[in-house]
C-alpha cells in the first residue's frame, strides 16, 4: 500500500501536489545551423532519437522537496482545477475528464542546463516558462498529477507516497494581464480523437474498370491494399473476396465469390447480408467492410479504439475479457461494418445496446469497461458511533428511479 492510502485516516494533514510533464529532449550533440541549440528537437538540426526528460512542478507553499532523478522540483503551482470523468449511465461513454495548471514564471534559470546552446547570459534571458515555450511543444505528452500528504514524523515519500492522477497536455499559454502561464490537459482517452474519426477506415478503394454483374475478377486501384479484405461494398452490392491479384499494383485484381444472393460469415456461418449484382463504372468506390464474425464485445470495442490511434497498452484485455464474459457469456457480434461512421457513434450505439460503460480511469491510467454502473449492486458500511448514532439512517426506496435491466 503507498503511504498515501496508509496514512489517509491521519487527523491533521498537510497535502501538496507535483506536477510532471515529460517533453522530448536530444542529450547529444545538438546544432541548429551554425550555432549552438538548445537540446530539444525544435532547437536542434539533429534527428530525435526518442529520448524524453521529465520536468517536476510543486505548491509554492509546499515543503522543501529533494530533486527526483537529478531534476529539481521547482516551487511554482498557483492553481489545480480538475474536471474528473463523469460516468452517464445509459450513455455509454462517460463525460471526459480535464486538468488545468496555472504557474508563475521565474527569471535566471533555463529548461534545458547542460544543452550546448545554454551558456550563462543565455540562462539570465527571459523566463523559464517563456523559454520552454518556444523550444517545445506541449500537445498529447504524457503529464502526471501527484498528490502527496506529508507523514506524521513530518517527512515525505516522494517515491511511493503519491496519488497519481494520468492526463495528457493539450495547450501551453500565458496569460497577458496576469504574466501567468496555464496549462490545459486532457483525458487520455482523447488521443483518439474518437470526435474527429470515423471507422471502419476508408481506404479510398475504386474500380479501375468498367464492369458488368457478371463479373468475378474486379479490377481495383493499385494505391489501396486489400490482402486483408474478406468483404467488400461496391455502391450497395456486397461481394466475399475469394484471393487478391497483384495486390498494391496497376493491375489490381479482387477475385470474388459468384455475385449476388446470400453472404455469410465464414466461422459463424450467420447470414451476414443477401446482394444483388449490379453494373459498375470505373471511379466507383470500393469500401472494405471490417467483419465481426462470432466476435465479442471487448473484441469489438479494442479493434475500434486501436485503429483509432488509442494505445493498446491502455486497454487491459483481460479485465475487459472478464467483464464482458460476466454478463455477456453468450452475446456475440456477427456482422458487416459497411459504411464509416463516427467512432463516437459507434461506441456509444455498441455499449448502450449491450448496457456497458466505457470510461478512462486517471488513477489506473487504463481505460475501463463495466457492465452499467446502475445494474451493479452497490455497498457501504457505516459504523455506529463513528459515522452514524443509533437509529438515525432511513431507508426509503425511490419509485421514480426504479429500472429493469430487461
Amino acid at each position: 500500500m503507498s503511504t498515501f492510502l496508509a496514512t489517509q485516516d491521519m487527523r491533521v494533514q498537510h497535502h501538496f501536489e507535483v506536477f510532471e510533464i515529460d517533453l522530448p529532449v536530444i542529450t547529444g550533440a545538438c546544432t541548429l545551423g551554425s550555432a549552438q541549440g538548445f537540446g530539444t528537437p525544435l532547437t536542434c538540426d539533429q534527428a530525435w532519437t526518442n529520448e524524453y526528460k521529465t520536468y517536476y512542478f510543486t505548491n509554492e507553499n509546499a515543503p522543501v522537496l529533494p530533486s527526483v532523478n537529478g531534476q529539481p522540483i521547482y516551487r511554482c503551482l498557483t492553481s489545480i482545477k480538475e474536471t474528473t470523468t463523469e460516468l452517464k449511465p445509459g450513455d455509454g461513454l462517460s463525460s471526459r475528464g480535464s486538468l488545468n495548471i496555472t504557474f508563475t514564471d521565474f527569471t535566471k534559470q533555463d529548461p534545458n542546463i547542460g544543452a550546448p546552446g545554454v551558456t550563462n547570459d543565455v540562462k539570465n534571458q527571459g523566463t523559464f516558462f517563456g523559454k520552454l515555450n518556444a523550444r517545445q511543444i506541449f500537445e498529447n505528452k504524457n503529464v502526471r498529477l501527484k498528490l502527496y500528504r506529508v507523514q506524521p514524523d513530518g517527512t515525505v515519500d516522494l517515491v511511493n507516497g503519491a496519488e497519481t492522477r494520468h492526463y495528457v497536455a493539450n495547450a501551453f499559454k500565458l496569460n497577458s494581464k496576469s504574466g501567468k502561464w496555464s496549462l490545459a490537459c486532457k483525458d487520455v482517452l482523447s488521443l483518439a480523437n474518437l470526435s474527429e474519426k470515423s471507422w471502419p477506415i476508408n481506404t479510398g478503394g475504386f474500380v479501375r474498370q468498367d464492369i458488368d454483374d457478371t463479373v468475378t475478377a474486379i479490377p481495383v486501384d493499385g494505391d489501396t491494399d486489400y490482402s486483408s479484405a474478406v468483404f467488400i461494398r461496391i455502391g450497395d452490392e456486397f461481394s466475399q473476396i475469394v484471393s487478391v491479384t497483384d495486390n498494391l499494383t496497376p493491375t489490381a485484381t479482387l477475385n470474388v465469390t459468384t455475385r449476388g444472393g446470400d453472404l455469410y460469415a465464414p466461422s459463424s456461418a450467420v447470414l451476414l447480408t443477401t446482394t444483388n449484382a449490379e453494373d459498375h463504372s470505373a471511379g466507383d468506390e470500393v469500401f472494405i467492410c471490417d467483419l465481426s464474425d462470432d466476435e465479442t464485445i471487448d473484441s469489438l470495442l479494442t479493434k475500434i479504439l486501436v485503429d483509432s490511434d488509442f494505445d493498446v497498452s491502455l486497454i487491459p484485455a483481460a479485465e475487459w475479457a472478464a467483464e464482458v464474459a460476466e454478463w455477456h457469456a453468450t452475446d456475440k457480434i456477427n456482422t458487416l461494418h459497411s459504411e464509416s461512421e463516427s467512432v463516437n457513434d459507434v461506441l456509444n450505439r455498441i455499449l448502450t445496446g449491450y448496457l456497458m460503460d466505457l470510461w478512462f480511469s486517471t488513477t489506473d491510467n487504463l481505460a475501463k469497461l463495466s457492465a452499467i454502473s446502475v445494474w451493479k449492486q452497490s455497498t457501504s458500511t457505516l459504523i455506529e458511533g463513528k459515522e452514524i448514532n443509533s437509529f438515525t439512517i432511513n431507508k426509503t426506496p425511490r419509485e421514480s428511479i426504479r429500472a429493469s435491466r430487461a
